[in-house]
């Protein structure tokens, strides 16, 4: 059962919408007797304003003081992003720890990860905002080496409340399964819907099933959507609209991965404008 979360969090619109998601959750885990130790943890990026960088002669100095600034600007963000977060929560009437501190955001997202059971992070984050326009270069690497379960939240909510699982019968996708379930993911995310996506109808179906008597071993009922296609990120997103997805929960989905789709080129910005929050563990 989910009891902790951490919220790495910026000033962005969809690091908002994350901390939303992670209030949410702690009230209706709370609602159900189970209370949630949620963590704000916001980052300063400091070796990436330090990093080394070539300078004129002479200028080393204007450098110096060009990092400072960025610094004290960068714990300023955070400090009150970090202000603002708590008083979200005090309206919420919502218990949340608040950790500000300085380094490299992906090790110290992971090591703060460690102690808790799931992270949830706005896609459109960007941990390196002093010195980058690029948003979601953390929360790639984050999402490739999973230090734990990830719920990757669109900039709005979902139009939707139900979850979809896409299913393949792959490790990952099976680990991602289990861990939506162990999390107790499935008493608050509305109706359960399964989706197997195969050039094979036959096959399609067979997944579909073999995910729904596997959830049904877990009193979850579920819904099946078989799709023969080849197109399995354009046949995903357009299930999900049909039945009202709020979530979709999935692993490494074929034989070259969800996990490298979302990130490769012709299907990163098909995700990326997708509007569900991505369950991946």
């Amino acid at each position: 059962m989910l009891r902790s979360i951490l919220f790495p969090l910026d000033a962005t619109e969809a690091s908002d919408y994350a901390g939303e998601t992670a209030i949410q959750l702690s009230k209706k885990f709370d609602e159900k007797g189970t209370p949630i130790h949620l963590s704000a943890l916001g980052v300063v990026d400091r070796p990436g304003i330090e990093r080394p960088e070539p300078t004129p002669m002479g200028a080393g100095g204007f450098k110096e003081k060009r990092d400072h600034t960025l610094l004290a600007d960068a714990r300023e963000k955070i400090s009150n992003s970090l202000k603002n977060y708590e008083a979200r929560c005090k309206k919420a009437r919502v218990e949340c720890e608040f950790l500000q501190r300085e380094g490299d955001p992906e090790e110290q997202i992971t090591d703060a990860a460690l102690i808790h059971d799931a992270i949830v992070v706005g896609k459109e984050t960007n941990f390196h905002f002093e010195t980058s326009e690029s948003t979601g270069e953390t929360v790639g690497n984050l999402i490739r080496n999973h230090p734990r379960p990830t719920l990757l939240t669109p900039t709005k909510a979902p139009a939707g409340g139900n979850t979809l699982i896409a299913y393949d019968a792959s490790i990952a996708c099976s680990h991602s399964l289990h861990f939506w379930l162990l999390l107790g993911l499935p008493l608050i995310g509305g109706e359960v819907h399964i989706v197997s996506v195969d050039k094979d109808h036959e096959r399609a179906t067979g997944l579909c099933e073999e995910a729904r008597s596997f959830l049904a071993t877990h009193d979850v009922q579920a819904k099946v959507h078989p799709v023969e296609s080849s197109d399995v990120v354009s046949s995903l997103l357009e299930v999900a609209g049909k039945v009202a997805a709020g979530t979709m929960v999935m692993g490494a989905y074929g034989t070259s991965g969800l996990k490298a789709a979302f990130f490769g080129s012709s299907t990163k910005k098909l995700i990326e404008a997708s509007p569900y929050t991505l369950f991946i563990s």
